[in-house]
């Protein structure tokens, strides 16, 4: 599940991607000690996020993960998505939004619209 990572080596990526987030001290102590049904529903986002980037896909698909989100909380993770992308070639990163003006703060290189007409 984890590529064979240990806890040591986890935990530090953990922490990593939740300071960019800005969860930081107190805070992160405790959303790393609760249970993800346990967090606001913004926060259970942001650690689906987390635990994702762990993993080093190589496709990730984002549905409307910025939804809701805090202003700075949706750059930081805005932000940080950039960043997993850019970190290694061949990554893709697919942002499903409905609302285009939601898709603002992501670097994105193509968007497509559907239209019912």
């Amino acid at each position: 599940y984890h590529q064979g990572f240990g806890e040591e080596e986890i935990l530090p990526r953990v922490e990593g991607h939740c300071q960019r987030l800005g969860l930081s001290g107190e805070a992160l102590a405790r959303c790393l000690d609760s249970l993800p049904g346990l967090l606001p529903e913004h926060w259970r986002r942001v650690v689906g996020l987390v635990r994702a980037l762990i993993m080093e896909p190589r496709l990730l698909v984002y549905e409307a993960l910025l939804d809701g989100l805090p202003v700075g909380l949706a750059h930081g993770a805005a932000a940080l998505t950039a960043e997993f992308h850019g970190r290694r070639p061949g990554r893709t990163s697919l942002h499903v939004v409905t609302d285009a003006a939601a898709a603002s703060p992501l670097a994105v290189g193509r968007t497509i619209e559907l239209r019912e007409d």
